[in-house]
């Protein structure tokens, strides 16, 4: 009986160990515009346009997004999720968390 208790224990630490990743929600939808260079105090950046939203990020894609923003055609319409960037951040640049090219 004790060894099915400590067999019992170390199958549900196992289970409740085990990380299973589901699809990713995406909770915006835009174009990326490409990249801006005229704004002299906040530098370049790249520009993704929502509805009524212009935000501007300078951090890379997240690894695995499948866009290269070298050689990319703009605009790409996306799926993407993001926050702000940490302070201090004068220019209001975000970071995006995940993207994907939308249909």
């Amino acid at each position: 009986m004790k060894l099915q208790s400590i067999l019992l224990i170390g199958a549900v630490a196992m289970a409740s160990s085990c990380t299973h990743r589901g699809p990713v929600i995406y909770t915006g939808t835009g174009y990326l515009r490409g990249q801006v260079l005229s704004n002299i105090v906040c530098g370049y950046g790249y520009v993704i346009t929502s509805d009524s939203t212009t935000q501007k990020f300078i951090n890379p894609l997240p690894a695995g997004s499948g866009i290269d923003l070298k050689t990319a055609t703009f605009p790409i319409k996306v799926n993407y999720n993001w926050h702000k960037m940490a302070d201090p951040n004068p220019c209001n640049f975000i970071v995006i968390d995940a993207i994907q090219r939308a249909d």
